[in-house]
């Protein structure tokens, strides 16, 4: 603030300058011909009044507006990828995917309740889809981020060995086991694509460290499945000693649309030195 263009008309030097006002400093009132203050919120305007004195008496109020622009963006967080099984795709109003766009949060300098928007598919098709969210105030500004959506759609049976793994156990790894139903061939799986590991209710999909195809007769039948090793300390380092689900995803080969392929297994963590 600048009051020194302030005067008095029997030319008495100013004794004193009292500004009042919204801001911090003083609890609204600051002294002084040039103080600095800091304006409280975020108001589109700001009314600060100047009283000066000569020694003698008070001279009559005289104010300043102060306009403010709200030039900065909101602060967006996305929610972290998820998987979601759907064998047709998943609707925008299921549940789950309900409870994922939810999961998008804002704040502003200003705006207290910035609107957040997406431009979420009316259904997840198989595959990734990468949401954008944005976030706006209540000046225009916005701020945007992504997450991906993985709906995989198809189940095979998934065997895990150990089925009881022991932290402090010697065993470095774990076999993960997906057997495909009947009519999958060799040629239909990206053997080149890690298989992805999600342990329990972790975020993290974990990569398998190696991974093969192995084929087998049952009853005359071509039979495939997929063996693929995790590192099994990536496994349980986010999830507690109990029953866990676990589920491995791949994707098939030469998919145009992204077709992915999934099984479940329940296995037991625990914390025990043999």
């Amino acid at each position: 603030m600048d009051g020194t263009g302030s005067s008095d008309p029997d030319s008495d030097p100013l004794t004193s300058y009292t500004w009042t006002g919204l801001f911090v400093e003083g609890g609204g009132t600051v002294t002084g011909a040039t103080p600095t203050v800091t304006l409280i919120g975020c108001q589109p305007a700001y009314v600060i009044t100047l009283v000066v004195n000569d020694g003698q008496v008070d001279s009559e109020p005289d104010t300043v507006t102060i306009s403010v622009v709200d030039t900065t963006p909101p602060e967006i967080s996305c929610p972290g990828d998820t998987t979601i099984v759907g064998p047709d795709g998943v609707p925008v109003d299921d549940e789950r995917i309900q409870t994922f766009l939810d999961g998008a949060s804002a704040t502003d300098n200003c705006d207290p309740d910035p609107t957040i928007t997406h431009n979420a598919p009316d259904v997840f098709p198989p595959g990734d889809t990468v949401v954008t969210f944005t976030a706006t105030d209540a000046s225009g500004n916005s701020s945007t981020c992504q997450s991906t959506v993985r709906i995989v759609d198809t189940e095979g049976n998934l065997c895990i060995i150990p089925s009881i793994i022991n932290r402090e156990g010697r065993l470095q790894q774990i076999l993960a086991v997906i057997r495909f139903p009947e009519g999958t061939t060799v040629e239909d799986i990206d053997i080149d694509q890690p298989l992805i590991l999600y342990p329990g209710d972790s975020p993290h999909g974990i990569e398998a460290i190696s991974q093969r195809i192995v084929t087998w007769y049952s009853f005359g039948i071509l039979r495939v499945s997929v063996f693929a090793c995790f590192s099994k300390d990536e496994v349980t380092a986010d999830v507690t000693d109990g029953p866990v689900e676990i589920m491995v995803i791949g994707r098939f080969d030469d998919s145009a649309d992204g077709e992915y392929f999934y099984g479940f297994d329940n296995v037991w963590i625990i914390s025990w030195n043999w």
